[in-house]
């Protein structure tokens, strides 16, 4: 059960960033961009990291927009990579790791989130991760479908 409520804030959490945050942050617009401009010198190092990754839509402000949006998808989803293969790797070591200190795990992730806000989007998220998200995509696929033909 929490585990499903953390992949759901994960997903709520991609959602908003490929909507609003992403978007918001390379068109300088949005309560996002706004509180992070007020704390020195994150203003610019968050543009940067948004920005820098994107920077050959410069001239196309709507593709700008949507690869910033898009390269916000993949801050949540590599923390839930992350934390899902970890909490497994400790589960197999200690089983009832799965079962406790749930409260930090979720102030983990979200602490992570924020982290990951000032980490830029190339070549990481957009060049590593992506290709990771992808290859790591279709071999779940096969083996989805290796398990439903074998059921």
């Amino acid at each position: 059960k929490r585990g499903v409520l953390l992949l759901a804030i994960a997903i709520i959490v991609a959602l908003w960033f490929q909507y609003n945050v992403g978007p918001g942050i390379v068109s300088q617009t949005g309560w996002v961009w706004k509180a992070y401009r007020t704390i020195p010198g994150t203003g610019s190092w968050v543009y940067h990291a948004w920005y820098d990754g994107c920077v050959q839509y410069k001239d196309q402000p709507q593709l700008l927009k949507q690869c910033a949006g898009n390269a916000g998808v993949l801050r949540p989803t590599f923390l839930s990579a992350m934390y899902f293969s970890a909490n497994a790797i400790a589960t197999k070591i200690v089983p009832s790791l799965n079962k406790e200190a749930w409260p930090s795990k979720y102030a983990l992730y979200f602490f992570g989130i924020l982290v990951t806000m000032f980490v830029g989007s190339s070549p990481f998220f957009t060049g590593f991760f992506l290709w990771v998200a992808r290859f790591g995509a279709a071999a779940f696929i096969v083996l989805q479908q290796v398990i439903l033909i074998d059921v």
